[in-house]
């Protein structure tokens, strides 16, 4: 990594000769250090720092004119980022005194030695360097999050950003209430990085920042370069090889910027990869893209998965649906997250739908479950998981159904399902129970077998189907309600009521 750490220096000194000499020794302090101007007046270097970028300002105390002390409080009040050191001789010394009360970095003896210049240089350039290090982060943040100052700062007048999206681990789904992953460990995870390494052989960067993200696992990296020598490709595979040799197994994805980017596009393009992101992560993969080569995804490729997994909807056997999701995930876990994360939350729909498990129990469940998706590092972890997730569902369900509550739970599905064909076994795989268990609990409750339960509900629709349509066929009613066989539905309903259907009608009709 190349450092372009270059640091300013105006010296205002009103004797030519000291001046000259004070100039020459600064600028053989170090060869980051170059000198901005020469004053011999206070007005002189007011003059100068209103047109050009000062990092350091020596000035003497006593000047003609604008004195040392006022021009260090102009200076401050205007140039507060400028940091000023003093030229004090023994007979002011307490001038001195007073400049450091105004907050004056440090003070230097006339006449000035090199070794004590260097010194104090050297230690106010690191301290300028991190400040600069500091500010940018703060700047770069703020940009990042449609914070854009209107001026560009005078650290990135040059030269242009190349920005990494970066996820450690797979991009969780958006689940209320689901709880989030341990920041602790996530920042574990960004402690073992050190992208300055990474990029150490890349001689074009001049400074890097990793900037906070919304999610704990994932971060902006920008690099800030000169335009010459680029290529987001190279610095994609650096990023890639880097981040593989560190985490290994766990999956990450990363998403550049094709070009570098000024100042002013650094909002637009993070808006960009936030987008493509969540559109592009493919789960239990480490993967390095640039931006603008990956959408690649085909349209509808999300609904034609959702469209097929509908299948879990018609599915009320626990072991017919385990299946289904073990012949359908192994193929979705390799789609982007966009489809993956809906088919998470399709399944526990079906949950609800197909086993009237509560939606609040679903939607727990199924927060608590993606909440692991991050740190999960195979689609077999994945599958499994979500099985055993599924399972529980089932099982803290079925321990709620006890007593009235089972046998409430049973006739509310019946009551949905009265026209449709349900044996004891289908009730006793559905709820949990064995069918002499549903039996005989569910006839104390409600004075009868739920088979028979159900025979009343289809009587009592029929009864309201045919006086709603008097000129209704008996074929048609005996349909509506479940049975195909008319005759036997006439005698069914004779059993029930002690008439025929058309003798029950003519009956209502007097």
């Amino acid at each position: 990594m190349k450092q372009n750490n270059t640091f300013s220096v105006l010296v205002a000194e009103d004797e030519p000769i000291i001046l000259n000499n004070i100039a020459k020794k600064v600028q053989g302090a170090s060869p980051d250090i170059r000198i901005a101007g020469k004053a011999s007046s206070g007005m002189e270097a007011l003059e100068i720092l209103g047109h050009t970028h000062v990092d350091i300002l020596i000035t003497d105390i006593e000047m003609p004119g604008l004195s040392g002390l006022e021009l260090i409080r102009q200076v401050k009040e205007s140039f507060p980022s400028v940091h000023i050191i003093i030229l004090s001789g023994y007979s002011n010394f307490e001038y001195a005194r007073t400049a450091l009360r105004y907050g004056v970095e440090d003070y230097l003896l006339k006449p000035v030695e090199q070794e004590t210049l260097c010194g104090l240089l050297r230690g106010l350039c690191a301290r300028i360097d991190e400040e600069r290090r500091m500010d940018g982060r703060e700047i770069l943040s703020l940009a990042l999050n449609n914070s854009i100052d209107s001026d560009i700062p005078y650290m990135f007048s040059e030269g242009g950003f190349l920005l990494f999206h970066i996820t450690l681990g797979n991009l969780p789904p958006s689940v209320e209430g689901a709880p989030m992953f341990c920041t602790e460990d996530t920042g574990l995870l960004w402690q073992k990085t050190d992208f300055a390494r990474c990029f150490e052989n890349a001689g074009e960067i001049e400074h890097l920042w990793l900037i906070d993200e919304h999610l704990p696992i994932q971060k902006f990296l920008i690099l800030h370069m000169d335009t010459a020598h680029f290529s987001a490709d190279y610095f994609c595979i650096l990023l890639k090889k880097y981040l593989t040799a560190c985490f290994h197994d766990l999956p990450f994805f990363v998403l550049s910027s094709p070009e570098l980017i000024p100042y002013q596009d650094l909002w637009k393009t993070a808006r960009h990869l936030r987008t493509l992101t969540q559109r592009l992560a493919r789960p239990f993969v480490q993967e390095a893209k640039i931006a603008g080569s990956t959408e690649d995804m085909q349209s509808g490729q999300s609904e034609a998965v959702l469209r097929d997994m509908q299948i879990l909807f018609t599915l009320n056997n626990e072991a017919a649906f385990l299946q289904c999701i073990g012949r359908m995930f192994p193929d979705i876990l390799h789609f982007p997250s966009a489809v993956f994360h809906p088919c998470i939350h399709l399944v526990y729909q079906a949950m609800h739908n197909s086993f009237q498990i509560s939606m609040q129990d679903c939607t727990i469940a199924e927060a608590e479950f993606c909440s692991r998706i991050p740190t999960m590092k195979a689609p077999e972890e994945c599958i499994s998981s979500l099985t055993e997730s599924l399972k529980s569902l089932w099982k803290n369900a079925s321990s709620h159904y006890t007593g009235s509550t089972l046998c409430a739970r049973i006739a509310e599905y019946m009551e949905k399902n009265y026209s449709q064909q349900v044996s004891m076994t289908d009730l006793s795989e559905r709820f949990g129970y064995t069918a002499s268990y549903i039996n005989r609990l569910f006839k104390k409750e409600y004075g009868t077998s739920p088979i028979q339960y159900q025979t009343v509900l289809r009587m009592s629709r029929a009864k309201e189907i045919l006086l709603k349509n008097p000129d209704i066929n008996i074929k048609s009613v005996a349909q509506s309600v479940g049975y195909e066989d008319s005759r036997y539905f006439s005698r069914i309903f004779k059993n029930e009521t002690g008439m025929t259907p058309s003798a029950w009608l003519e009956s209502q009709a007097k």
